[in-house]
């Protein structure tokens, strides 16, 4: 469950369940539903399910509805998506965050619309509690007859370009990485300084660039994720600072 509120004109719901297992098996079934409003801008309501299949690597194919609503030309438009996709992660060690590599694959396509991403990062050791992150996020978005706002990618904020605000950019194209230097203090608290950068593109490309600090800290039940991030438009007095916290079963 996720709910953001960016500002009074912007709110995104988010509700994504798993049933792992399925009949006692490898194989797992996932839905989810998400409802997205920007004020003068979209609205995005979509509900997708995904059946997957997970052992070191994890594969998965699905349906997706959207419903959406360009606020600009008050365009209306539904449609249904195929989705295709893979994650694999292999994490090990005794400091939170874990030291491994990630990576996930994901393309959304129907006659008119296609979409996708890739991700990749790992987090490599370097002396004892010292560690070295990397990532890279590639997005794209094509649709005949050109794109609506709904159709676009909303990025930056806390979960792509801690420097700006949720959702600053929509773009067709977004060619993003990272590099974060980070310590444990504990096996459970850790700091991390920042960079991270790259090119969003609509009609013209555009360069963001971002940095800060970061801490992960135990709480209860769970872990308490706290950053402080400048960029090109943000300087030290008026930076973005982002909470959050994350419950463990």
């Amino acid at each position: 469950l996720s709910y953001r509120r960016v500002s009074l004109g912007e709110q995104r719901f988010q509700l994504r369940y798993r049933e792992p297992w399925l009949f006692g098996t490898d194989f797992y079934l996932e839905g989810e539903v998400l409802y997205h409003f920007a004020e003068s801008l979209f609205i995005k309501r979509s509900v997708s399910s995904r059946l997957g299949f997970k052992r070191k690597v994890e594969f998965y194919i699905g349906e997706k509805y959207e419903d959406n609503v360009d606020m600009g030309d008050e365009g209306a438009e539904s449609v249904f998506l195929s989705i295709m996709g893979f994650r694999a992660e292999r994490l090990s060690g005794v400091y939170v965050p874990q030291r491994g590599v990630r990576m996930g694959f994901e393309v959304q396509v129907s006659r008119r619309k296609q979409s996708g991403f890739l991700f990749a990062g790992g987090r490599f050791p370097r002396s004892g509690p010292f560690s070295m992150a990397l990532r890279a996020d590639l997005r794209f978005v094509r649709k005949m007859g050109g794109e609506k706002n709904f159709d676009l990618i909303a990025y930056g904020g806390s979960g792509s370009l801690r420097g700006y605000r949720e959702g600053r950019f929509l773009a067709r194209e977004v060619a993003t990485g990272g590099l974060e230097l980070g310590y444990n203090l504990t096996e459970k608290f850790y700091l991390s300084a920042f960079v991270e950068g790259g090119m969003v593109k609509a009609d013209m490309a555009q360069f963001p660039l971002g940095y800060g600090l970061s801490a992960l800290l135990p709480a209860r039940s769970g872990y308490l994720s706290l950053a402080y991030a400048l960029s090109r438009e943000r300087g030290f007095s008026d930076g973005f600072i982002h909470l959050s916290y994350s419950l463990t079963f």
